[in-house]
């Protein structure tokens, strides 16, 4: 995984892009041993952010769920119906596969 955090960073800096170790590495990480598949990933976060890349937008980015994506639940039980249905539509707007967001 060093090696394509390595040139995960190459690429970053040729292309005058900000980018911290962690969000490389979770990149790298993501991308599951596959070069193409980890730059495509840094190409997706970089189509959503900008030159400026933050670890939040990189964690948006992969899909993960984060307190951020809940609009600051506690988890699907910690929200009312109605704001169960806002997460949920902005989920499918991000283009979240459902089925993975709700666990299955």
């Amino acid at each position: 995984m060093s090696e394509t955090v390595a040139q995960l960073r190459k690429i970053a800096a040729e292309e005058k892009v900000e980018i911290s170790d962690a969000s490389l590495h979770l990149i790298a990480r993501e991308g599951e041993g596959s070069m193409r598949d980890a730059q495509s990933l840094l190409d997706q976060a970089l189509s959503f952010s900008g030159s400026k890349i933050s670890d939040p937008d990189v964690v948006e980015v992969l899909g993960w769920w984060t307190a951020r994506s809940a609009g600051g639940c506690s988890g699907i039980g910690g929200c009312g119906s109605g704001r169960l249905l806002q997460i949920v539509e902005r989920a499918h707007n991000y283009g979240y596969d459902l089925k993975e967001f709700a666990g299955n």
